[in-house]
């Protein structure tokens, strides 16, 4: 009977997210397999594309090669480094304002100009260089967030960590010894690249597979999702990936303070200070796994609202919904010709 529930649940959703969008569509996402956060995403957005009866091609590494002789109706860029496709409009996708698609002037590079529209997870402010101006091509914003996936009560018993390589949790000495002392706590479940493992035999459990839902199962499984953003994230507001995937998970979410993640899940969140020193990270993690224990419902309960949070304002399907529709506003235009400007020049 319940295996009946889940078929028709699936079934209602694809229905439903298909007949929201108001047709098939064939798409292509460009990703590389060595950038695993943007080639999870991927994974996901293709996933996402499924349910609503589009057709979404995922092209990663040698294979990015066959991109150019398909027909589609739009790509997905979730990387740099991959030309324009002829025919099809192209989206880029920009998860920060101060990454590698800009110079240090703040303008884009001269070869990110030309995209037909752009997906920005942050926000342009009064002033930017790209997107406010006379000349601004169609931008969508755009997180890197998750599809649907059904709320499960958990049972929050173990914290489940992904263990950076990049940004300043991996080489700032209070990250290393908040995580020297979880390895000691037995209740921490690590996970990431291999070589991790060398640094937290005890706790670490291994790789997590990009595809299916395997990583969502594991955060469920554990119970409690321990959310660290790097010093970049934490300066400008903007979220990673991370947030979502715990809400989605139905996890219950310790966060350092993340601008975005107190606007828009409140007090669903458990919080740690990390201008502390680790030792006092600690500390915090630890007085949250006791009031955890001993308070188990209104923990749950935390998760829920963080999961339903989750679907009702970031769900990946309505999404890619709007980018549907963006895409619809914009395709009978040509490709945004952006102005050769200079990158000494604070004007246009």
């Amino acid at each position: 009977m319940y295996l009946l529930f889940q078929l028709l649940s699936v079934l209602f959703a694809v229905l439903f997210f298909a007949e929201a969008d108001g047709g098939e569509r064939h798409i292509a996402i460009t990703s590389h397999k060595a950038w695993k956060g943007e080639h999870s995403l991927a994974h996901r957005i293709q996933h996402a594309a499924d349910r609503l009866g589009w057709k979404a091609d995922l092209h990663a590494g040698e294979a990015v090669r066959e991109i150019y002789s398909k027909q589609y109706d739009f790509v997905i860029h979730l990387v740099p480094g991959i030309a324009l496709h002829p025919t099809a409009k192209n989206y880029l996708a920009i998860f920060d304002p101060y990454n590698h698609y800009f110079e240090a002037s703040g303008y884009l590079k001269m070869e990110y100009r030309f995209y037909d529209g752009y997906l920005l997870t942050y926000e342009p402010e009064v002033g930017d260089k790209n997107f406010l101006n006379r000349y601004s091509p169609p931008y969508l914003s755009w997180y890197p967030t998750v599809y649907d996936v059904a709320y499960k009560k958990v049972n929050p018993k173990h914290l489940f960590y992904i263990c950076s390589t990049w940004g300043n949790r991996r080489n700032d000495s209070r990250y290393q010894t908040l995580l020297n002392s979880l390895e000691k706590v037995g209740y921490a479940r690590f996970y990431g690249d291999a070589k991790v493992g060398d640094q937290y035999p005890k706790s670490f459990r291994g790789p997590i597979p990009f595809m299916g839902d395997y990583l969502y199962k594991t955060i469920q499984e554990a119970g409690i999702y321990l959310l660290l953003h790097s010093e970049f994230h934490l300066k400008y507001g903007l979220p990673s990936g991370r947030i979502f995937e715990a809400a989605a998970s139905s996890a219950v979410i310790l966060s350092d303070n993340n601008a975005f993640i107190k606007e828009h899940f409140g007090d669903s969140v458990l919080y740690i200070d990390v201008a502390a020193s680790g030792e006092n990270m600690f500390e915090q993690v630890e007085r949250h796994m006791r009031w955890i224990r001993s308070h188990k419902k209104q923990a749950v309960s935390m998760a829920k609202r963080s999961h339903a949070i989750f679907k009702e304002k970031f769900l990946l399907e309505m999404q890619m919904i709007r980018l549907g529709e963006f895409h619809d506003r914009i395709k009978g235009s040509a490709r945004v010709k952006v102005p050769e400007f200079t990158t000494t020049s604070e004007t246009y």
